[in-house]
Parts: C-alpha cells; structure tokens; sequence
C-alpha cells in the first residue's frame, strides 16, 4: 500500500478545485490506510521473538534464485538478518524471490512484509512478493505450519485487510483465505 497524501494535503487539493471522485477515492485510501496502522501492533505482538533458526534468509533467496553452490550460500547467509525481523526495512524486502523462503523463512520475514506494506515502505510495483507470498499459501501449505494461532490469526486479518483495498484484490488471497480459514 502507498503512502496517501495526508488530510492537510486533501484539504488542499479541495481549496484547489480538484477533481471530487480523485478527493473521495484518496479520502478512502487515506483512511484504509489509518486502519491498516492499527493492524502493525497485533503483527508485531504475534511475531515478537521469531527468529530465522535455520531458515531461508533474504541473501540466501537469492544464491537460489541464481542457482549458487553450497559455499555462496553459506557465504550469503553470513549476511543475512537471523534475529529481528524488525531491522528488515522496506527497500530491503524489495524483489525478494520469496518462492525460495522454507516455513522457517516465511515465519521469519512475514512479519516484515506485511509492516513494511501497511507502512506503505514498500512501492506498490514491490507489493508482488507479499500478494504473492499470501497467495501461494493456497498450495504451499507447508509455509504456514509453522506459526502459532495467533500469527495465524493476525496473518488472515492482513489477507483481508489486502482485500478492502481495491488495488490490492487479488482472486488469490479470496482463494486462499477460503481454503486456509473455510
């Protein structure tokens, strides 16, 4: 999600004359965008002492992605953030191939993507690995069995957020929200 202009910013815009259908729909973003703020506390409480353990790390996608013998990877992995996904801002979550990402890795870095998104620290042409990252759920059921019900529970909260947002819906998040959560 973009950051939308501020209220002062479209009160401006209305002094100005702009368009009423661009004023509404930006005063809609604007306030799926508050609500999205309200969610980054229950994410970052459900995924407070996640840790990489031995997972896929953000490098490490992509020494796979490159096809890199077990010493790159090793060598990648080095620099890989294992401890606080918190430190793991936006423009670093940018065109990860998170296809590479175990349930460790997934477990680890989700948390990032979803706060970077709703932060809107991530531009919209990035959003691809988070919408992906959710979607993928559907067939890669394995990615999840990792987290708790309350990381459970705060992941469908963000899938369904992702979908009041009319830019942002995607068959399938619907897809895989009905699969995930009958």
């Amino acid at each position: 999600m973009e950051k939308p202009p501020t209220s002062k910013e479209i009160e401006e815009w209305k002094k100005r004359g702009f368009d009423s259908e661009t004023i509404r729909n930006t005063e809609h973003r604007l306030a799926l965008f508050k609500k999205g703020q309200k969610l980054i506390p229950a994410i970052e409480n459900a995924f407070t002492d996640v840790t990489l353990g031995e997972g896929v790390g953000l490098m490490e996608t992509f020494a796979l992605d490159d096809y890199s013998d077990e010493e790159t990877r090793v060598k990648v992995r080095d620099n890989d953030e294992m401890e606080e996904w918190r430190c793991l801002i936006g423009t670093s979550l940018q065109g990860i191939p998170t296809f590479f990402f175990d349930a460790e890795g997934f477990r680890f870095h989700l948390p990032a993507f979803m706060c970077a998104n709703l932060r809107g620290d991530i531009d919209t042409c990035y959003l691809a690995p988070v919408t992906a990252s959710c979607s993928e759920l559907s067939r890669r059921k394995d990615r999840i069995r990792l987290l708790n019900s309350d990381q459970k529970h705060v992941l469908r909260q963000y899938m369904e957020f992702l979908l009041e947002d009319p830019y942002e819906d995607v068959p399938e998040i619907r897809n895989a929200l009905e699969e995930l959560w009958p």
